[in-house]
């Protein structure tokens, strides 16, 4: 069982609350989970807060560990070489319902269905409104965006460059996963395959083949 580790480099405080999360940019990865954390030296050798996911304390250790500094500056990310977290070591408590898809590193993350088969309704929840005219649905703002990605995925996928589709396959695996940017990159975690299974269960194309083969099965009967 892996752990996701972080360094914040010349603070320190007792626990980490919401404020010290979010002035270390880490509240979207962190925030709501058991974390510990304790004074430590870390990279670079300055002092700081030590943090692991979990309840589990973790110590400093260079030698075993691989560490890169997130791409705001603002903290360390690590983990043991030998033990790298995977799917069951950072899913979120609640899970959109969706399809497995075998990412880089050669495990099945579930990768929510936003965009439903047959007839493109949303899969992420939606709010609803009572209104003269009858009932509207709204989608939630919190996936709001993915929802939009996915509706210039189905209507242009192939016309988007490398750098948009990546940015949404990084977005979608957050909803289900303790993950941002820094943590895909450095679990290494896309490849093109893994890319394409993404943006395939999130326009919910695993549901269009099981209903294409069994349509074809009873067609041979």
């Amino acid at each position: 069982m892996g752990s996701l580790l972080y360094f914040i480099p010349n603070v320190v405080w007792i626990i980490p609350d919401r404020a010290a999360l979010l002035a270390a940019g880490l509240d979207g990865v962190l925030g709501g989970a058991a974390v510990s954390a304790a004074p430590s030296e870390g990279p670079g050798a300055a002092n700081g807060m030590f943090l692991a996911l979990g309840s589990e304390p973790a110590v400093y250790r260079p030698a075993a560990q691989t560490w890169t500094l997130r791409q705001d500056g603002r903290a360390w990310l690590g983990f043991e070489r030998t033990a790298p977290p995977g799917p069951d070591d950072l899913a979120r408590p609640e899970q959109l319902p969706g399809h497995l898809v075998r990412l880089a590193n050669g495990a099945d993350w579930l990768v929510p269905a936003v965009r439903l088969c047959p007839d493109g309704r949303p899969g992420v929840p939606q709010t609803w409104f009572l209104e003269p005219g009858g009932v509207r649905k709204e989608v939630s703002p919190a996936f709001a965006d993915l929802w939009a990605d996915c509706g210039r995925l189905w209507a242009a996928e192939l016309a988007l460059e490398d750098a948009d589709r990546v940015r949404i396959v990084h977005r979608a695996l957050g909803l289900n996963y303790r993950l941002a940017t820094d943590e895909i990159n450095a679990l290494k975690l896309l490849n093109e395959a893994a890319i394409a299974g993404v943006i395939a269960a999130l326009l919910d194309f695993p549901t269009w083949e099981v209903a294409a083969a069994v349509a074809a099965a009873r067609s041979e009967k």
